[in-house]
């Protein structure tokens, strides 16, 4: 298992786009509740790191789809999730 690096700080409320083990990542922190998802927009691929949030739902910077941060719901239009990984917070 990778580990992110304490420089690499997930903001509460925030998302950080990491590379690890050759994938793009999506780690997003919500109190104590830590999820990850590829960082990429279903709808053409792209990274989705600089969207804005609100609410716990990310906008996606390019095309303004949106995505719910706690489960990866795909809220613009019905499609599969955000693919997931598994995550855990450890030391802080």
């Amino acid at each position: 298992m990778s580990e992110i690096d304490r420089e690499q700080t997930v903001e509460i409320g925030g998302v950080l786009g990491i590379k690890m083990e050759g994938h793009s990542i999506l780690p997003h922190r919500n109190g104590l509740k830590v999820t990850a998802f590829r960082n990429a927009c279903n709808h053409l691929g792209m990274a989705i790191d600089d969207g804005e949030i609100t609410d716990n739902i990310l906008t996606c910077p390019h095309h303004h789809f949106e995505y719910r941060l706690d489960t990866g719901e795909y809220l613009t239009v019905p499609d599969p999730p955000l693919q997931s990984y598994s995550i855990e917070a450890r030391d802080g």
